[in-house]
């Protein structure tokens, strides 16, 4: 669970930079060709880096690694609380997967509109392209090698211009990125920055589709027709004229491309500094070292007497968390004495889990008094060996935090 969540945090990160970059150094440039790749490969980025090394924790206590909270309520013996039902993650996770499963729909809906209408629409060729004539409500367009005119848009007297401008955005595969933006959006639906990303490349492909269109029939005439222009904004995932953006189109469109050096050196820095960043150290989930420069110091680490807070691989119960739990909640009591008392509270153990895996250096770093500390260290005393924390393949002592909760009635 926690590498899903660590791929996410990574992946929002990726996009962040790479949008602040292209919106201050790249999106007044008019090198749309270069300006298009690096869209793309920050979206490749975003999917593809965070494979490489996925290291963040869970969640800490003073940059100790802290365990899910336990409960252990009073009267029964044997009562921790069940600690695989809803916590904040879980929660987190399953909103997640909701969003991801409604926007999938989507798409899968808009592209099966798409394709129903291609199906069922009148055809005809023209240059190589196949035109789609159509009714139904969805503006003039194209999708992959089709171009779906609607009869409705009352167009026709700039058709060869519409046809034209949707021909570059064929010949360009412009729907092929389009398509890959939406899968993108999907998966990351959350972050602002993944929309803002596949909101560039669409107007960055409207763009390359205009100056296509002007060098071949003159600026001045293209220009015109495009101030003409009031389609709006179908929705649906593929190119299409937007009125909104038209002045900035025309803005574009009487600027000369710049030359692809300038932007192709940021864009090749920016990908460059993310990888470097993100596969410094580069982390392999089954046990083995794979960063070649450290083949040697295997026998350090083994020998290594540090104890870490932060390693590549958390430590775990060899059974699992949840085993582990289990039998802390078959052994635990709530003390008499607090029951006495009617003390409840949280408990927070530190202890160490060695390059052999035994629980070591057991201690209450914050307690509640009344048998309750004495009580949870006991039983971790008790509890079985552990696999120990990794760090570049290598075993290695990690500190660790367990926050038990005593309560005297359940709530």
């Amino acid at each position: 669970m926690n590498s899903g969540i660590n791929y996410i945090i990574e992946a929002s990160i990726i996009s962040m930079v790479c949008y602040v970059v292209f919106f201050l150094f790249l999106r007044k440039n008019a090198s749309f060709n270069t300006n298009r790749w690096f869209l793309l490969g920050s979206i490749f980025a975003s999917f593809v880096f965070p494979l490489f090394h996925i290291s963040f924790t869970s969640s800490f206590v003073n940059g100790v690694e802290t365990l899910p909270e336990q409960m252990l309520q009073g009267f029964a013996v044997s009562s921790l609380a069940d600690t695989d039902g809803l916590n904040l993650i879980t929660i987190l996770l399953f909103l997640y997967g909701l969003g991801l499963l409604f926007f999938s729909c989507m798409l899968i809906f808009n592209l099966t509109k798409i394709g129903l209408i291609i199906y069922a629409g009148q055809k005809s060729s023209q240059d190589g392209i196949t035109i789609i004539k159509t009714e139904q409500a969805i503006h003039t367009s194209s999708f992959l090698s089709f171009i779906i005119w609607n009869e409705q848009d009352n167009q026709t007297k700039y058709k060869d211009f519409i046809v034209k401008h949707e021909r570059a955005h064929i010949n360009q595969y412009h729907s092929l990125d389009r398509i890959l933006a939406e899968l993108y959006t999907s998966v990351f639906w959350f972050n602002p920055f993944a929309w803002k990303l596949k909101s560039s490349l669409i107007e960055n492909h409207e763009f390359l589709a205009d100056h296509s269109v002007a060098e071949s029939e003159g600026r001045k005439r293209y220009t015109s027709f495009l101030a003409c222009q009031t389609l709006e904004f179908s929705g649906l995932p593929i190119s299409r004229f937007k009125s909104k953006e038209l002045l900035r189109r025309i803005s574009m469109l009487k600027g000369e491309q710049a030359g692809p050096a300038k932007p192709a050196v940021i864009s090749i820095l920016t990908f460059s500094l993310l990888f470097i960043v993100s596969a410094f150290s580069i982390k392999s989930y089954d046990g083995k070292k794979i960063d070649a420069t450290l083949l040697e110091e295997k026998d350090a680490f083994i020998k290594d007497d540090k104890v870490y807070s932060i390693v590549e691989e958390s430590a775990s119960p060899e059974g699992g968390m949840r085993e582990f739990y289990t039998t802390f909640k078959e052994k635990i009591q709530y003390p008499k004495e607090a029951i006495d008392n009617n003390i409840e509270g949280k408990v927070f153990i530190e202890f160490v889990i060695d390059q052999t895996g035994t629980i070591t250096d057991i201690k209450t770093i914050k307690g509640i008094g009344s048998g309750c500390d004495k009580e949870a260290e006991r039983i971790l005393k008790s509890m079985p060996k552990w696999n120990p924390g990794l760090l570049r393949g290598n075993p290695v002592k990690q500190k660790l935090i367990l926050p038990i909760t005593f309560r005297m009635r359940p709530e």
